[in-house]
């Protein structure tokens, strides 16, 4: 029924108060001078996050332009999504030669990227004392004539810059990594969508995981992606596809992580050239949490955008 939220457990019932709260966000949003753009959206997402029990102490960062955005309504650039929790999970856009843009063409409303590595999304804060996280991003790339010169696609990345500035400047980058998620084509000339590779790689790339077979872009769907001490897992609409258990975390990759999306890094941690050509629909940034419940978040991106987008 819209205009209405429905908990669909006793569980959720039970654990109402550590769940957010609609109206907060609501009020939040509004008071920076974003807006809600989908009433119905964001009713739907409360209702997903009651009925799984999903706490504010789970999520770092779950933002979706049908939620809360800040955009200019002339140009339609954008220049901040709203987290549903903390907001330190709010993504600012940083907007450079081509601005990422509003794009309400499709069913539902997504936020374009361009390709160039002058227009990224970064957290407005960090997260601390990490020993487990969650990723699922919901993207899709049109098929295009051309998509420039990078072979790779920045998704996102969970990185400690401020630890590694601070500590090693001028160092390699991958101690102060928690995770990076990218998409990936055979050569800079390709434009076959179904050869592209998503990959994903966790604890300074200790851990990787990827190929076009089980993460294959067309074949398997955008990466979600859970990392412990254990390993890292990814899945397709909930289900297992692939892991690596060769993993080792340290504890530079556990504080301080910041979250970035459309943007990657070099080596040493400057900006590396990549970029992302595409839609932007939603990203969940989980911490400290199990891995059943990034399962349920698949299970929910492959309901919501790829049964309408299908590869």
């Amino acid at each position: 029924m819209a205009g209405q939220l429905v908990l669909k457990s006793q569980n959720a019932v039970d654990n109402i108060i550590d769940l957010p709260d609609i109206n907060f966000y609501i009020n939040r949003v509004v008071a920076d001078g974003g807006i809600i753009y989908d009433t119905n959206a964001l009713l739907d997402v409360f209702s997903f996050i009651y009925a799984n029990g999903i706490s504010e102490g789970e999520v770092f960062s779950a933002v979706n332009p049908a939620w809360g955005i800040k955009y200019d309504k002339n140009s339609g650039n954008v220049s901040k999504l709203y987290s549903i929790f903390n907001e330190s999970g709010d993504m600012i856009v940083t907007n450079g030669t081509i601005p990422a843009k509003l794009n309400s063409n499709l069913t539902v409303p997504s936020v374009y990227f361009a390709g160039t590595m002058t227009t990224y999304m970064h957290s407005v804060g960090t997260v601390s004392d990490v020993n487990a996280f969650g990723a699922a991003t919901a993207y899709l790339v049109p098929q295009l004539a051309s998509y420039g010169s990078s072979t790779t696609f920045a998704l996102g990345l969970l990185y400690s810059k401020i630890d590694h500035d601070a500590n090693s400047p001028s160092g390699a980058a991958s101690p102060y990594t928690a995770a990076a998620w990218t998409l990936s084509r055979p050569d800079s000339n390709n434009t076959t969508l179904k050869s592209w590779t998503n990959f994903a790689s966790a604890w300074g790339a200790t851990g990787s995981v990827g190929s076009n077979v089980t993460t294959g872009y067309e074949s398997a769907k955008p990466l979600s992606i859970y990392a412990d001490s254990a390993g890292l897992k990814a899945f397709n609409n909930g289900v297992l596809v692939t892991s690596d258990v060769t993993v080792t975390q340290l504890q530079t990759q556990k504080n301080n992580l910041g979250f970035w999306f459309g943007s990657s890094i070099t080596a040493n941690g400057d900006q590396a050239s990549s970029y992302f050509i595409g839609h932007f629909f939603e990203n969940w940034v989980l911490v400290n949490t199990d891995s059943e419940k990034l399962t349920k978040i698949s299970e929910r991106i492959n309901d919501k955008y790829y049964v309408v987008f299908p590869h």
